[in-house]
């Protein structure tokens, strides 16, 4: 039986974000290979984009999804990706693994030769206030032409933005995504910040330019910003 996604979990029983396990596994990779070249999808963290530049890597962004991921390496001839998803891809030792088990056992290993428990090392990263992945309604024949939409009103007012995958835009103190999903008719976002209200500054710009399409953004839990349009949906703000 497949299992590509891998779930860790630390002492405190509290599941350890993709975007911190990734970049605690890409640093160690590092350390073994100064040369390594380190991917990450679209949805994922600020922070390990800068942790792998700190550490002294080589860092790039790539499109969410399992195909996309592993295309995007071997263009780049990178040694691991990570996904938001928990999807870890690794080719820094063999030609490649994107199996859960092999990378229950990478975490395993990483952690056998750390002096601090997970909970500690991970405590140790920047902590900023992120979204996790809002997921909400939008016909497939719908999803693609406003994101095409958005993204042209953006590119018009000069934004500093990524367009891989939907559009990620990097605003003072923060960024935020909005895509198409690849397997439903639904779009994506997501916004982090360095600070509760950068982050919910953030989900603002996103609830705008979805209401200039028709489109509400659901409610998320701990931020202001209400839907006015489909049911309300819980989603929590956490730590990343």
């Amino acid at each position: 039986m497949e299992m590509p996604i891998v779930l860790v979990s630390s002492m405190r029983k509290e599941p350890s974000s993709a975007d911190r396990l990734s970049l605690l596994l890409a640093r160690a990779i590092i350390a073994d290979n100064p040369d390594a070249v380190i991917l990450a999808d679209v949805k994922m963290s600020q922070t390990l984009f800068d942790g792998v530049v700190d550490a002294g890597g080589k860092v790039d962004m790539c499109p969410s999804g399992h195909s996309e991921v592993k295309r995007a390496m071997r263009r780049a001839g990178a040694s691991f990706a990570g996904e938001m998803s928990g999807h870890f891809f690794f080719a820094d030792r063999w030609s490649g693994f994107d199996d859960g088990l092999y990378a229950a056992i990478r975490v395993m290993d990483f952690l056998s030769r750390q002096e601090r428990p997970l909970s500690e090392l991970c405590d140790a990263l920047p902590q900023l206030v992120a979204t996790p992945e809002i997921r909400f309604e939008c016909a497939d024949e719908q999803k693609f032409s406003v994101i095409e939409r958005v993204t042209a009103r953006c590119a018009a007012s000069g934004e500093d933005m990524t367009t891989i995958d939907g559009i990620r835009v990097r605003e003072k103190g923060g960024w935020w995504l909005l895509r198409a999903s690849n397997t439903q008719p639904a779009l994506v976002a997501r916004a982090e910040g360095r600070d509760h209200e950068t982050c919910g500054a953030l989900i603002a710009r996103i609830a705008a330019l979805l209401e200039e399409e028709g489109l509400f953004l659901p409610q998320i839990e701990g931020f202001p910003i209400r839907s006015q349009g489909s049911d309300p949906v819980q989603v929590a703000g956490t730590i990343v």
